[in-house]
């Protein structure tokens, strides 16, 4: 039986608002960091990382994909709901008046709310990808992890951001997914413990 498919399939939906979160969230968290004079805001920001996070990396935000609900669908198109993760990682070592994980916690939660107040901002209202493509988003919870026992006294803690996202994906169709500059300005690169975004110098 021959292919009825005459073209490559194109990217999905759900794999570039993936990316473009990664983007958004690399770019802003270095502006927060320099707004704020907080360079712990600068966190390296992954893109899927299965590699486990060392305690002594610093700040990082990994952002997952999680899932997809089919909410409609017709014979040119299709309106997912897609679930993303964006796990947050701060560390800290302890001092002389207070606690290592204390000093971590609150770390962290500046970095989870500097995050989740990116990805709520109204100019961010369709992740700056062009409609149709994201109808809408919202960050619909915020958990922190049981923290890491000590070791070395430096203490871990970890925290997860659940953004939800309605998508729309054109079927059977291979007309291009139109970006805006976000992705153009941030480069994915590889390393040796998975995808970083990292800032284009063009």
């Amino acid at each position: 039986m021959p292919s009825k498919i005459n073209e490559a399939i194109p990217i999905q939906s759900f794999e570039v608002v993936r990316q473009q979160i990664g983007s958004i969230l690399a770019v802003e968290l270095e502006s927060q960091a320099t707004l704020q004079n907080d360079n712990r805001l600068g966190a390296k920001v992954f893109d899927e990382r299965f590699a486990k996070i060392d305690r002594s990396e610093g700040p990082v935000v990994n952002v997952t994909f999680v899932s997809s609900v089919l909410e409609h669908a017709d014979p040119t198109g299709t309106r997912y709901l897609c679930t993303y993760h964006i796990d947050c990682y701060e560390s800290s070592r302890s001092t002389q008046t207070k606690r290592g994980d204390t000093r971590s916690l609150v770390r962290l939660q500046k970095l989870m709310g500097v995050c989740r107040g990116i990805l709520q901002h109204s100019k961010y209202i369709r992740l700056d990808l062009n409609p149709p493509l994201v109808l809408s988003r919202n960050v619909t919870g915020m958990q922190i992890a049981q923290p890491e026992e000590f070791q070395d006294a430096l203490a871990m803690t970890m925290g997860r951001l659940t953004l939800n996202v309605q998508v729309s994906q054109n079927e059977g169709t291979s007309e291009p997914i139109e970006l805006t500059s976000w992705i153009s300005q941030v480069k994915l690169e590889e390393t040796d413990k998975g995808y970083i975004f990292t800032q284009s110098s063009t």
